[in-house]
């Protein structure tokens, strides 16, 4: 259901907007990812609400994954997979990390 497009774009949006401070990257790089979320709706590919949540799960996942901004989450895995109906993207936790403690 979630753009992929979307997911992408805004992934790399907010790597590149973090990595390089300034007000002028932030604006390209976001004005980017809005006008190719934006474009998804417009070549009737997706419905407004698949840009939205693909959009948030983007801006979300890369602030998880490469910032790792939530320590306590030690334990957490992410990965992408290949399933029958496509990519997919996977979360799983180790429950023996904190056995024997």
């Amino acid at each position: 259901m979630p753009s992929e497009h979307a997911i992408n774009v805004w992934s790399f949006a907010h790597v590149v907007a973090g990595e390089y401070p300034g007000w002028r990257t932030k604006l390209i790089v976001y004005s980017m990812a809005t006008t190719v979320s934006f474009s998804r709706v417009l070549a009737r590919q997706h419905f407004p609400s698949d840009v939205i949540v693909g959009s948030t799960f983007g801006y979300l996942i890369e602030g998880l994954v490469f910032h790792q901004r939530l320590p306590e989450w030690t334990g957490f895995r992410f990965s992408s997979i290949q399933t029958p109906n496509g990519k997919g993207f996977q979360i799983s936790y180790d429950f023996n990390r904190h056995r024997g403690e």
